[in-house]
Parts: C-alpha cells; sequence; structure tokens
C-alpha cells in the first residue's frame, strides 16, 4: 500500500519526503495514532500553493557541530602473526 501512495504522489509531481515526514510528525503528536483530521494529507484538497511547496527539496537539517560527538582515534589493529 505503500509504495502505491507514493507512486501516487510522484505521479502529481510531489516530493514524498514532504508527505512522510507531515504524517510522521502528525502520528507522533497525537501518541502514535492516526490524527482526526486527515484533510491535510489529501492530494485532491491541497491548494496550488501547498502543492507547490511540497514540489520542493526538503530542506536539510543538521545539528549543531558542538552536539555532534568527539572523533574517536583510529583502533590499534593487533599485529596476530
Amino acid at each position: 500500500m505503500l509504495l502505491s501512495i507514493l507512486q501516487t504522489v510522484l505521479g502529481w509531481g510531489l516530493n514524498p519526503r514532504h508527505g512522510l515526514s507531515a504524517c510522521f510528525d502528525a502520528w507522533g503528536a497525537h501518541g502514535g495514532k492516526t490524527p482526526p483530521d486527515l484533510s491535510a494529507f489529501l492530494l485532491w484538497q491541497m491548494t496550488d500553493e501547498r502543492k507547490h511547496q511540497r514540489a520542493q527539496p526538503l530542506p536539510v537539517q543538521r545539528p549543531p557541530w558542538d552536539s555532534l560527538p568527539p572523533a574517536r582515534a583510529t583502533p590499534a589493529v593487533a599485529n596476530t602473526s
């Protein structure tokens, strides 16, 4: 079923990452359950402006550099000969 949904989104010329991110965020906000109003996810009810937004690449969100773990040293290789 998911493949069919993704193919439909691609057929409309939209970026499927927008829809998937929005669905996952909505499910998470409702405790893992389906949100009561699904009209925001229906392709045929989207405005032209929203379709244009959903056709664009998803912005990349990078973590701040200071929150990344420190680089680890290369482990020493044991000589087993």
